[in-house]
């Protein structure tokens, strides 16, 4: 029997793994040709027809992945999403308060948002010390990179464009 559970989550495992790789690099290849990632991340391979620069950079990563302990890619991941959910949290208050939407409920617009921004950042104290760090890096980067493609934040981002 453990036997079966062992073999039922590898499979399971690859199955996600490859299901987020392939999501992951549609979003890379997406981002490409709009300038909010190096332009030849969304060039396709005449051969195949697949972005294969694409595939590859997320495979190097992935397979970095490799060598840091799953407990702290989780603790990683999680900083991400806290920080994700954090943002939403704040750009409804934004949007309805401080930009004055004309149909604004206190209840919905401003007193749920401000607690589930405040229970994220109680999320964050669950965090790992060097998650903290991984995370803070991470969003300095995304910041200098948003800084870079908007020369100085004197311009407005690209917006990324899918054609389905």
């Amino acid at each position: 029997m453990a036997l079966f559970f062992t073999a039922a989550y590898v499979a399971g495992a690859f199955g996600s793994a490859l299901t987020s790789k392939a999501s992951v690099t549609r979003i890379v290849y997406a981002m490409g040709p709009d300038g909010t990632l190096p332009r030849p991340l969304g060039v396709l391979a005449a051969r195949w027809r697949t972005p294969v620069l694409a595939i590859a950079l997320v495979s190097l990563i992935s397979l970095a992945g490799l060598t840091v302990d799953l407990g702290q890619l989780f603790s990683v991941v999680s900083f991400g999403a806290l920080t994700a959910f954090s943002v939403v949290n704040l750009s409804v208050v934004k949007h309805f308060w401080l930009d004055k939407a004309p149909d604004r409920n206190v209840l919905i617009h401003l007193v749920l948002p401000l607690i589930g921004f405040a229970l994220t950042v109680w999320l964050w104290t669950s965090l790992s010390g060097d998650a903290l760090k991984v995370g803070l890096i991470w969003l300095v980067v995304g910041i200098a990179w948003l800084g870079f493609i908007t020369r100085g934040f004197r311009s407005r981002p690209p917006q990324v464009t899918v054609d389905l």
